[in-house]
Parts: C-alpha cells; sequence; structure tokens
C-alpha cells in the first residue's frame, strides 16, 4: 500500500468516524392534513404553500430538503389570518414521509394546534 492510499483511508476513517453521530436531516416528503370542518385558505407551512384545505381533506406530499418539528405556519380561516412563528424549530425530522396535522383551537387564544405523524 502506498502513502496515497493510507492517506485516503485514514482521511475517510475520520470523516466516517465524525459523522457517525450526526443525524441525516433530510430530504423529506411533507404534507398538510385538516381535520377540521373549516376550510384553511392559502395554507404556507415554512417556505412551501399548500393552497387551500378543504374540510377533513389532506394535501399532496411536497418533497423538501429539511423538514422541522415546529414549523412556521401562516393560514386564513375565513378573514382571520392565523400565523405561528417559532421561536426554535427543533432537531429536523429526518428523512421520511411527515403529515403535519393542522387542529383548529377554538378555545381562547384561537390558533391551530401541529401534530406531526410520521407516516409508514
Amino acid at each position: 500500500m502506498n502513502h496515497v492510499s493510507i492517506r485516503l483511508i485514514a482521511v475517510l476513517s475520520l470523516l466516517a468516524l465524525a459523522c457517525s453521530g450526526c443525524k441525516r436531516r433530510g430530504p423529506s416528503d411533507i404534507r398538510v392534513a385538516n381535520p377540521s370542518a373549516q376550510p384553511y385558505l392559502q395554507v404556507v407551512l415554512e417556505t412551501n404553500s399548500f393552497g387551500d384545505l378543504k374540510p377533513n381533506s389532506t394535501s399532496e406530499y411536497r418533497h423538501v430538503e429539511v423538514a422541522f418539528p415546529y414549523p412556521d405556519l401562516v393560514l386564513r380561516l375565513g378573514t382571520s389570518q392565523v400565523s405561528m412563528a417559532s421561536m426554535s424549530q427543533g432537531e429536523p425530522l429526518g428523512p421520511g414521509r411527515f403529515t403535519y396535522v393542522l387542529k383548529l383551537r377554538t378555545q381562547l387564544p384561537v390558533g391551530v394546534d401541529v401534530e406531526v405523524v410520521k407516516e409508514p
């Protein structure tokens, strides 16, 4: 074995060891579900527009590089805009398919709770 091969093996070993504790960030496929009896209008999750969601419906999947458990969210309920800006998005969800279930909260403060479901 020559010196170049030994150095290459050493560098690759160090990279593998350094990344052994790294979490994979993505890519992920995400979609949005509306389990309520109200239409959600102009739904935007992070920078991904899902358009309008009819009551009790689910959007198509969108491919994203990174998905988070606490995303920024903007949507309209009738004439009111609901927006949630996350102070901390949390650790990336990693590779896979995820559904963000947007549950309407009718008690004060009125808004939307987000539940993330990892799909099989």
